[in-house]
């Protein structure tokens, strides 16, 4: 009797971290960029630089930046000659997390998933960004038309506006 209630209790503590247990709390993304050789730095979002480098490189980001807070990043792409370029990277909830309330798991739900940071997940399979000539206008630009001078009043001209 002693054994088979050691095994329910071995086997819940093992199904109370589903995210934990079918998930990953970081992910490699591919990042590359045309033209190649671009710049590219990856901020967190406490504005910590977690990467510094040249595409095409294999960048791996965890997916969680603390205990119930899912992971931003900002990917800044620069190259001499275009225009720079910033993508966000989110984590978002992972609906593995949610399997913890069907097996009854307090402990994943609580403890496990959020200190792994598996209850969180990037969607981002890969980032392969374009960057724009910096001599193309990608907006509107705005033009300058000089203003004619106005002449002085006539006094044989009428007032306008009553004044």
């Amino acid at each position: 009797m002693k054994s088979v209630l050691l095994s329910i209790i071995a086997f819940s503590i093992l199904l109370c971290s589903c995210a934990t247990i079918v998930s990953d709390s970081s992910y490699s993304i591919p990042i590359n960029s045309t033209p190649q050789g671009t710049k590219i730095r990856i901020i967190d979002g406490d504005g910590i630089e977690v990467y510094n480098g040249l595409t095409p490189a294999h960048v791996t980001l965890d997916a969680s930046s603390s205990y119930f807070s899912p992971a931003n990043y900002m990917v800044h792409f620069s190259h001499a000659g275009y225009v720079d370029r910033v993508i966000n990277i989110s984590a978002t909830i992972d609906g593995w997390y949610f399997g913890n309330f069907l097996f009854g798991g307090f402990i994943g739900l609580l403890l496990v998933d959020p200190l792994t940071g598996a209850m969180w997940k990037i969607n981002t399979k890969h980032l392969n960004e374009t960057l724009a000539k910096s001599g193309i206008a990608t907006v509107d630009s705005l033009q300058a038309i000089p203003i004619p001078v106005i002449p002085k009043k006539d006094s044989n001209q009428p007032e306008i506006f009553g004044k």
